[in-house]
């Protein structure tokens, strides 16, 4: 037998059957309000959707009619705007995650390595001298530490997948704030997904205007 479970119907928008007839009468009153959003509102705006802040957050917090915002959502699909920042920002940590990983198991496997030789050296004059100065210097604490740190380095190496279950996803996507544009090392630019979805809407809006300004 076929398992015919039902097809799973993804959401095109998080604005309810009453918020598009608050939207539609907005429109029909001339969408009031709307000129007072420039550039850098709309920027603030969509810094705080993109933060997860609900409609009525938003225009309370920048006093801007809520109709006004959800309208602005409904004209550019700010919907799926989100959904592609969060799908760029989960890509982002991932990298920055692994890359962080990297760091600390090589910083760990010095440690091992220092260890080991320090060890080892004591090790290897007992055994060639049956000297017994040579054992009794190895401090115990630091075969405990050596330990401790090669179990650590082993854990961090340890597949997360096969660890948690491979279903199981090694990031969350409870970012909150703090993605911005930053300079790097060599002078460039580095753009994060929240700046460039900031930017792309920025643009598009920018180009709406012209459009409207032209008719």
């Amino acid at each position: 037998m076929s398992d015919n479970k039902p097809a799973v119907i993804e959401p095109s928008t998080d604005l309810s059957d009453k918020d598009m007839r608050a939207v539609e009468k907005y429109v029909e009153a001339g969408l009031p309000g709307i000129a007072a959003v420039d550039g850098e509102k709309l920027a603030k705006i969509m810094d705080l959707y993109l933060s997860g802040k609900t409609y009525h957050q938003i225009a309370m917090v920048l006093n801007v009619p809520k109709p006004a915002v959800m309208y602005l959502s409904n004209k550019f699909n700010w919907f799926a705007v989100r959904n592609e920042y969060m799908m760029d920002l989960e890509a982002s940590i991932r990298g920055r995650l692994l890359e962080s990983r990297l760091v600390n198991q090589d910083f760990l496997l010095q440690i091992v390595q220092l260890f080991q030789k320090k060890i080892g050296n004591k090790i290897t004059k007992y055994l060639a001298t049956d000297d017994e100065s040579h054992a009794n210097s190895i401090d115990l604490k630091e075969i405990d530490k050596y330990l401790k740190t090669l179990d650590a380095l082993h854990r961090l190496s340890a597949d997360p997948k096969a660890a948690a279950g491979a279903a199981t996803s090694p990031i969350g996507l409870n970012v909150g704030d703090g993605m911005s544009i930053t300079k790097n090392e060599d002078g460039g630019i580095d753009i994060t997904p929240k700046s460039k979805a900031i930017g792309d809407m920025l643009k598009q809006f920018a180009d709406s205007r012209r459009e409207e300004d032209k008719k």
